[in-house]
């Protein structure tokens, strides 16, 4: 994107004038992540009860592997955030410095999404909408980059597609 802080400028703008559709995209950003976390756990309660250890130890071990390689990654590369880059004012408070791609929350909400979808696949194509959604308030909120929360969410899809052959 050319001019980063003139287009979020604009757009903070619009959002600030909204404080309605503010105030609800910040509620997302905090709810929508326990939603996916619940959403887990009821995935591998029920994966448990059903006695079948294997797809059990795949719903763990898959998104657990996933989660540490890609903030190795993340750490490696170290990337700034659209607030230490740019001249914006975020509409998220965060004062994290560095590490901002690939997203992490995206990341894990994708993976979960992949783990239900693996477990019903109307309710993965469901979560895997509102992970991409997730990912779009990430951006509006000015946390991230649109690079950080694509990658996020395509690492997710490949790591859960890749092992759930396995």
């Amino acid at each position: 994107m050319k001019n980063y802080s003139e287009w979020y400028g604009k757009m903070a703008s619009y959002m600030r004038a909204h404080p309605r559709f503010l105030k609800l995209i910040r509620i997302y950003n905090c709810l929508f992540p326990l939603f996916m976390g619940l959403s887990y756990l009821v995935v591998l309660l029920l994966r448990g009860l059903g006695g079948d250890s294997f797809l059990l130890l795949r719903d763990i071990v898959v998104p657990a592997s996933g989660f540490i390689v890609l903030s190795v990654v993340r750490f490696w590369m170290n990337q700034e955030r659209p607030y230490e880059r740019e001249f914006i004012h975020p509409l998220f408070s965060k004062e994290t410095k560095g590490q901002s791609f690939p997203s992490r929350h995206v990341f894990s909400a994708t993976i979960i999404s992949m783990v239900v979808f693996w477990y019903s696949m109307e309710l993965g194509i469901f979560c895997l909408f509102f992970s991409a959604l997730l990912g779009l308030v990430r951006v509006v909120g000015g946390v991230h980059y649109p690079r950080d929360v694509v990658a996020g969410y395509v690492f997710a899809l490949f790591w859960g597609i890749l092992f759930n052959f396995f």
